[in-house]
């Protein structure tokens, strides 16, 4: 039992430490083109209280191993489209895609994985359009799947797409695809997905997988006492 209590405390610390180690930015997607939705325009045709639901999907094939996702990060690098985010409540949630790169629904609630995960909730402001989103650490393994990027943003400012928009970094095509939703027409598997950076949780940050480790080994922890 005590050799057995060891190894498993063993893996734990081997886990922590794997959890806490530096990873370096992952950014998906290289920039041949811009995009202005979700953040730079919505093609709202009312005065006010516009909404946009997005997605986007990010192939596996992009990651190389598995990343506790701590934050996301948008790029703006040509000063001719250098607008300001539009103003929002903005939700985002990650979870391992039902679909594949290419093959998004048009329903957009049937390419959500089981495992979706609210990652951000709240205003961005109205800043520059190259921004970084820190939020709740997201567990992504790619051997399960695509990653998917769903954004819900409600009361958005009134920004017609005109051509004057502010445009953040976009691949055409790559290794990503989007979807959305603009009043009752849903748009999928367009290219111009946004260049995004996967920055790893902060060290120290375990990943669910981890925790729930921890608390496998608390438990026999607990049950050795009790038969001590």
């Amino acid at each position: 039992m005590k050799n057995t209590l060891a190894a498993l405390l063993m893996a734990v610390s081997v886990s922590l430490f794997a959890a806490s180690s530096a990873q370096a930015t992952l950014i998906v997607g290289s920039v041949d083109g811009g995009g202005c939705f979700p953040f730079g325009c919505n093609g709202s045709g009312i005065s006010v209280g516009e909404s946009i639901h997005y997605q986007q999907i990010y192939s596996s094939t992009a990651f190389a191993g598995a990343i506790n996702i701590g934050s996301l990060t948008f790029y703006n690098s040509f000063a001719q489209y250098a607008g300001n985010r539009i103003g929002g409540e903005y939700i985002f949630h990650l979870s391992t895609a039902t679909v594949s790169v290419g093959a998004m629904s048009a329903t957009l609630a049937d390419n959500i994985g089981a495992d979706n995960t609210l990652f951000f909730s709240g205003s961005l402001g109205t800043g520059s359009l190259a921004f970084t989103v820190v939020g709740t650490p997201f567990y992504y393994d790619p051997a399960l799947g695509d990653l998917l990027l769903d954004i819900v943003v409600n009361n958005q400012d009134d920004v017609p797409n005109d051509g004057n928009n502010g445009y953040n970094d976009a691949s055409r095509p790559g290794p990503t695809q989007t979807s959305f939703a603009l009043g009752n027409t849903v748009y999928t598997n367009r290219g111009g997905a946004l260049v995004t950076g996967f920055d790893p949780a902060p060290a120290g940050v375990p990943a669910p997988a981890t925790l729930a480790l921890v608390g496998l080994s608390l438990a026999a922890l607990a049950r050795t006492r009790r038969k001590h």
